[in-house]
């Protein structure tokens, strides 16, 4: 076993990441009588595969890996609609912990590194009791990034991109959207790009993954992993997460195009966009 001060992911990100997932989706496929207790119930499991990632674990996301892990979609399984978050607060709506839906989360194109685009500032988490691996808690993450409002009409919703429109929908050639639970879009929201990894030319964007391929025609493209966001009414420049998103396209998707005058604690720029917290 690798000591617990190293990390053994160097080389085989992907690998660990494929055991992560592995366990995520079957663990969130199972009924637990008590929903609050998600994360105790995976303590032990965190602790045996802790050396592998060698790193801080934090209402379960692995901090160095977690613009990855942020990426993580809800999918109803046998169930005919998602289920809505519990009432009872769990875990910070970034956290997979604060869903009773099963998920799984997408991993990078093999032989590929994804770029991120989400700058963490902050990982902040405060739990119950000494052992982080077994209880929940609250927390925020201040990031920066570039938000861009999607416009919501009749539970569709768009998305300008220099000056064309792109429609966010359940599949489809635009990509593919996950809401973490099934409600009606009564709001506007914004949307923050993650990561994204460079698509060879002729190869489908969903040979990696379980979403829709597609074909990539005339040249290499981005396939963008975003993060859907709901601004708090009450805290100027804070959001709470409802969804992903996942779409190919060009770098016009990676800079402020609607969001200029998105809610925010700090505007930085087009280029490095705003400067949130995620409740």
């Amino acid at each position: 076993m690798a000591p617990k001060s190293e990390s053994i992911t160097k080389g085989h990100e992907r690998e660990v990441l494929e055991i992560w997932r592995s366990i995520l989706s079957l663990y969130t496929r199972s009924n637990l009588t008590f929903g609050i207790d998600k994360l105790r119930a995976l303590a032990g499991i965190v602790k045996h595969i802790q050396p592998l990632f060698g790193n801080t674990y934090r209402v379960g996301i692995w901090k160095d890996s977690i613009i990855l892990l942020l990426g993580w979609y809800c999918y109803s399984g046998s169930l005919r609609r998602l289920l809505p978050r519990p009432l009872e607060y769990r875990a910070p709506t970034w956290s997979w912990a604060s869903t009773d839906n099963p998920i799984t989360f997408w991993l990078p194109f093999p032989r590929s590194e994804p770029i991120f685009d989400l700058k963490i500032l902050s990982f902040e988490s405060t739990t119950i009791g000494d052992d982080t691996a077994m209880r929940n808690g609250s927390g925020y993450l201040l990031v920066e990034g570039p938000l861009n409002l999607v416009t919501i009409d009749k539970n569709w919703m768009h998305f300008i991109v220099d000056g064309r429109p792109i429609t966010l929908s359940r599949s489809g050639h635009e990509g593919q959207t996950w809401l973490d639970e099934d409600t009606e879009l009564a709001t506007d929201l914004y949307c923050l790009p993650l990561h994204h990894t460079v698509v060879p030319k002729n190869r489908r964007a969903g040979e990696y993954d379980n979403m829709h391929a597609w074909r990539v025609e005339g040249g290499n493209t981005f396939l963008i992993s975003f993060l859907l966001l709901k601004p708090k009414d009450d805290c100027l420049g804070f959001y709470t997460r409802c969804g992903v998103w996942r779409s190919e396209g060009t770098e016009g998707l990676l800079r402020v195009q609607t969001g200029r005058e998105a809610p925010c604690q700090e505007f930085l720029g087009l280029e490095r966009g705003h400067r949130i917290r995620i409740y």
